[in-house]
C-alpha cells in the first residue's frame, strides 16, 4: 500500500510539474510565435515613424515590434543564420547600402525619416544658410555622428557650395582657410568648450536650445528638397514581400498614416507606444522631459515610398560615396521593391 501511494504521490507531482512547465511556456510565449513577423526600430526619431503602428499592435496580432539601440542596427539583418535576422528593419540609408545593396535578401519599402538635425551655437545668432556656409571658414564645429550619415551629407553640401573644409582629431588644431569639422559625442555639446557651432540631433537640439543655445541653422535646409535628405529606410526581407504580400501593404499604408497621427496623438501616446515596445535595459531616447511637438516636427518622419524616391536616393549615396568610399555602397536594381 505505501508503494502504491507512492507511486501515486509520483504521478501527481510530475503531473503538477508538467502542467506548469505548460502553463508558463503558453505565458512566456504568448504573441511571440515562432511564426510571427519581426519587426526592429532603432530608438530616436525612427521610432516616432512607427509610433502608430506600435500603438495598435497586440500581444496575439503576428507582429512583434521591438525598439532597440541606435548602435548597431545593422547587426539585425548581418546574422550568418538567416532565420535570426529581422523581417522588416529600420536602418540608416548607409548601413543599409553597406549590407543590402544587392537586393538578394531584402529589399526597399520606404524612407521613413528625412534628417534631424540642426546647427547650434552658444554665441552666435545668424542662421547658416548656402549661400553664406563659407562663414564657417576658421570656425570650429563640433559634429554629433561626423563618420555617419548626418555627416556625410553635411561634408557633401559643403563641397557642394565649394567651401573648403578639414577633419579635425580634437579642437587644439585649428585651420584658419577651412571649416574644421570634430566628432563629438552627445555629452560634450555644452558651454564653454570652444565650439563655435554644435550639429546635433533632435530631441538633443532642442534640450540644448531650451538652455541657452540659439538655433543657428537646418541640416535639412541646408540640403535641399522638399522634405530634406534620406536618411533612415525601412526593408523587409524579399521572401516576405513575396509570400506575404498583403500584410506588406498593409504595413506600408499604415506607415503612410503616421505622420498625420503624430500631428494629433498626446504626447503621452506617443511615449507609451514607444515605450512599451522597448528593449529590455534599453534607457529611452524620448521622455516626457524632452518631447514635444515642436521636437516631433523636426525630426522629419515625412514617408516617402522607395520606388518613387529611387532617383534622389541613387544620388545622394553616389554623392557620399565620392566622399568616403568606405562607408557607402552604390545600390542594386534589386534593392528597389518597384510595388511600394
Amino acid at each position: 500500500m505505501k508503494r502504491k501511494a507512492c507511486i501515486i504521490a509520483t504521478a501527481i507531482l510530475v503531473g503538477v510539474c508538467l502542467l506548469v512547465s505548460c502553463i508558463y511556456a503558453v505565458v512566456s510565449n504568448f504573441g511571440k510565435n515562432k511564426n510571427d513577423v519581426t519587426v526592429f526600430i532603432p530608438d530616436g526619431a525612427p521610432a516616432l515613424a512607427m509610433a502608430k503602428l506600435l500603438s495598435e499592435n497586440t500581444e496575439n496580432d503576428g507582429v512583434n515590434y521591438t525598439v532597440v539601440s541606435a548602435t548597431g542596427i545593422e547587426a539585425r539583418v548581418t546574422y550568418k543564420d538567416t532565420a535570426k535576422n529581422a523581417d522588416v528593419c529600420v536602418l540608416p540609408l548607409t548601413d543599409a547600402s553597406l549590407h543590402l545593396n544587392d537586393g538578394e535578401d531584402y529589399q526597399l519599402l520606404g524612407v521613413v525619416t528625412h534628417g534631424n538635425f540642426f546647427l547650434i551655437s552658444e554665441t552666435e545668432q545668424k542662421v547658416y544658410k548656402k549661400d553664406n556656409l563659407s562663414e564657417l571658414i576658421g570656425r570650429r564645429i563640433g559634429f554629433v555622428q561626423l563618420g555617419k550619415l548626418p555627416g556625410l551629407v553635411f561634408r557633401s553640401v559643403l563641397e557642394r557650395e565649394s567651401v573648403p573644409y578639414k577633419i579635425q582629431t580634437d579642437f587644439n588644431s585649428l585651420d584658419e582657410n577651412a571649416v574644421n569639422l570634430v566628432n563629438v559625442k552627445p555629452t560634450d555639446v555644452k558651454k564653454g568648450v570652444g565650439v563655435d557651432v554644435f550639429i546635433v540631433p533632435e530631441p538633443l537640439a532642442t534640450a540644448k536650445i531650451n538652455a541657452g543655445f540659439h538655433l543657428v541653422g537646418s541640416m535639412q535646409d541646408l540640403y535641399g528638397g522638399e522634405n530634406g535628405y534620406p536618411q533612415a529606410v525601412v526593408v523587409a526581407k524579399r521572401s516576405l514581400i513575396e509570400t506575404n504580400s498583403d500584410w506588406v501593404k498593409s504595413f506600408v499604408d499604415k506607415l503612410k498614416e503616421n505622420e498625420e497621427w503624430l500631428k494629433t496623438a498626446s504626447l503621452e501616446s506617443v511615449l507609451s507606444a514607444i515605450n512599451t515596445h522597448l528593449e529590455t535595459g534599453l534607457t529611452p531616447a524620448f521622455t516626457d522631459k524632452n518631447l514635444s511637438k515642436d521636437v516631433i516636427e523636426r525630426c522629419g518622419v515625412r514617408y516617402a515610398g522607395g520606388s518613387s524616391s529611387k532617383e534622389e536616393i541613387i544620388a545622394l549615396i553616389e554623392n557620399l560615396k565620392r566622399i568616403d568610399e568606405n562607408s557607402v555602397k552604390s545600390l542594386s536594381d534589386g534593392f528597389f521593391n518597384e510595388m511600394y
